[in-house]
């Protein structure tokens, strides 16, 4: 099979994919039509080369590009909002015009002049509304400050961190066992409990569905590259949804590695335990990085087995797509294809 390393996530009614140069966002607009986004990437940090501390810097990397594609996915659904409203305008304006025709204290003259006025006052309308969204559209870009994409990647990292890996700990110091073989082996069997019903609960959401709906042609998308495949719609869709690259797998490799690493640092009061696994936290992220490099570049027994609890996981986070997310997702991939052949240089 051919090798890539080009990835991506679902979006809010989209897709993003990520290659060596260029990322891609796809957003299945309200109005049915794709819009397509394609931005160069900076130059990647050394740090990127380097094995085990690229994974940590990788996940920050991946996080504030997903913040900002998050963001300007949903400026098309706050864009609906307001589309919405000036329609109900119209409609009120449309109606106080019949009222208006209907009445029989005016001339011929007068009705034509009040329709003429009515017709000319829509079309205005209509220009500002297109003019009022190209202006957004070129804005996007800047409404997310700096601040406030630093602010989203410290809650999200706080969130994970919190849940995944302090919560468990603190659960397992209150039980105040004597052998920290049991207290590692409960902390690590919380952690992946909460993880397991974490990805279940929200696959109940109805955004998070179509979420995973897109996760899937993301998926599928990649596959069929990898398999050589021309990438048109019958083509992708006979490919699986499932992929070794997954984020949903590098999330519990990364639950795996914890409770393997942090056994091996003893067992102190929940403010140490709670400092030491903060402190290990990039570690973690940099063994499981490089866990999921492996799995994605070959194929043995190994690496089948280093990405069968991922594989076995993307049953819940990616879901068989729709055609017209295949379509996103192909239209972001082809978007982001180097020229020079470089894509599955790791």
């Amino acid at each position: 099979m051919k090798k890539t390393s080009i990835g991506g996530s679902a979006l809010i009614e989209g897709i993003m994919m990520i290659g060596p140069h260029k990322k891609a966002v796809a957003v299945r607009k309200p109005d049915g039509e794709i819009d397509l986004q394609v931005e160069d990437l900076p130059k990647k940090s050394k740090l990127f080369k380097v094995p085990f501390l690229r994974g940590a810097y990788a996940l920050i990397y991946q996080m504030v590009l997903s913040i900002k594609a998050l963001n300007y996915a949903a400026s098309f659904y706050d864009l609906e909002d307001d589309e919405k409203e000036a329609k109900k305008k119209k409609d009120k304006k449309k109606k106080g015009k019949n009222k208006l025709a209907n009445q029989n204290t005016l001339n011929e003259q007068d009705i034509s002049v009040e329709v003429d006025s009515s017709v000319k006052a829509e079309e205005d309308t209509k220009v500002e509304e297109v003019k009022e969204a190209e202006s957004k559209k070129e804005k996007e870009d800047s409404s997310l400050s700096v601040w406030a994409i630093a602010l989203s990647l410290l809650l999200s990292l706080a969130i994970t961190v919190g849940l995944f890996i302090l919560l468990p700990n603190f659960l397992v110091s209150l039980l105040k066992l004597e052998s920290h073989t049991i207290n590692n082996l409960l902390e690590g069997v919380i952690r992946v409990l909460l993880f397991i019903a974490y990805l279940f609960l929200v696959t109940f959401m109805k955004d998070i569905k179509r979420v995973w709906m897109y996760h899937g042609a993301e998926h599928k998308t990649i596959n069929c590259y990898e398999d050589d495949c021309e990438l048109t719609l019958e083509n992708v869709k006979k490919y699986p949804t499932a992929n070794r690259r997954c984020g949903t797998g590098f999330m519990f490799l990364v639950l795996i590695v914890s409770i393997i690493l942090f056994s091996f640092v003893g067992w102190y009061n929940p403010l140490i335990n709670a400092l030491i696994r903060i402190l290990l936290f990039p570690v973690v992220a940099g063994i499981a990085y490089e866990l999921v490099k492996l799995a994605g570049r070959y194929d043995n027994w190994l690496t089948q087995a280093i990405s069968a609890p991922g594989m076995l996981f993307q049953k819940l986070t990616a879901k068989e797509p729709e055609d017209d997310m295949l379509e996103c997702a192909i239209a972001a991939f082809l978007a982001v294809i180097p020229e020079d052949e470089d894509d599955a240089k790791w």
